[in-house]
């Protein structure tokens, strides 16, 4: 059955992106119950202008144009703009930060052997910015090289753009980050019912060697923390009312202290008046 099902995935990337399929090698006796591995011979949708479509995912598609969802866009956009391999590509969607565009960070390795960052729309559509990147993250050097040789190795047949495709039909998820590590390409997707999905994909054969789902929607976890935050500011304006009370209640007692204060007085001046009386009366 798994192998069944990936053959139909295939079949549709390529009639989705327009690419190439060279076959698709499967062992097996064509038991569906039979457990193969499900080794893709080339997987990709890159046009007439990328080498992936003569063998290998060494450069992802620059088709900027056309369907797919919104992170294969981003990845045929970004191409267009620097041609090269896509080693990672990041949904940036923090709203926090007014200084910076919500969209897709996309890091490529160009044919100039350049690092450049380029930055696109949510939509995937349009470039918001691009920029060299050599020198900027040293302590990732080595990583980004690794991912680069593993990319450009003759044995990798599974660029960005096959990674996200299978791996959004796979789970009926959307792409929020996906990066090369150890001769896989990691994704992490969400489903529009909040459920986090997490999938290794072997570069060389297409498989799914490992996946979990997590369904603890974040949305609901912001939620929780907004209830929170509403909450803490009830109290404080409890606590505020309750502060001010307590002030009241003091210039209450402060004024029942006044006024004793006042009777006492007024009891001395009326014994002083008394005694003084007294003594005139004794002369």
């Amino acid at each position: 059955m798994k192998r069944n099902i990936l053959i139909a995935i295939v079949a549709a990337g390529a009639v989705v992106g327009g690419g190439t399929l060279a076959g698709a090698a499967m062992g097996g006796s064509g038991d569906d119950s039979e457990q193969t591995s499900n080794t893709l011979d080339e997987i990709s949708v890159a046009d007439a202008g990328s080498d992936t479509a003569a063998g290998g995912a060494g450069s992802d598609d620059d088709g900027s144009a056309g369907g797919g969802s919104a992170a294969e866009r981003a990845v045929g956009t970004a191409v267009a703009e620097r041609p090269g391999v896509v080693t990672e590509i990041e949904l940036d969607d923090d709203d926090d930060d007014d200084d910076r565009h919500r969209g897709w960070e996309v890091e490529i390795f160009g044919e100039d052997d350049q690092w450049y960052k380029v930055l696109v729309s949510e939509d995937g559509a349009e470039v918001l910015g691009s920029r060299a990147t050599d020198g900027d993250d040293d302590d990732d050097d080595d990583d980004d090289q690794a991912a680069v040789t593993s990319l450009r190795s003759g044995n990798a047949e599974v660029d960005a753009l096959a990674a996200i495709r299978l791996a959004e039909e796979q789970t009926s998820g959307a792409l929020r980050e996906a990066n090369v590590d150890d001769g896989h390409w990691e994704l992490e997707l969400r489903g529009d019912d909040g459920a986090e999905h997490e999938l290794s994909i072997n570069l060389a054969t297409g498989d799914i060697t490992d996946r979990e789902r997590d369904d603890d929607d974040d949305r609901d976890d912001r939620d929780d923390r907004d209830d929170d935050r509403d909450d803490r500011d009830d109290d404080r304006g409890d606590d505020d009312a309750d502060d001010r009370d307590d002030r009241d209640d003091r210039d209450d007692r402060d004024d029942d202290n006044d006024d004793r204060d006042d009777d006492n007085d007024d009891d001395r001046d009326d014994r002083d008046d008394d005694r003084g009386d007294d003594d005139a009366d004794d002369r």
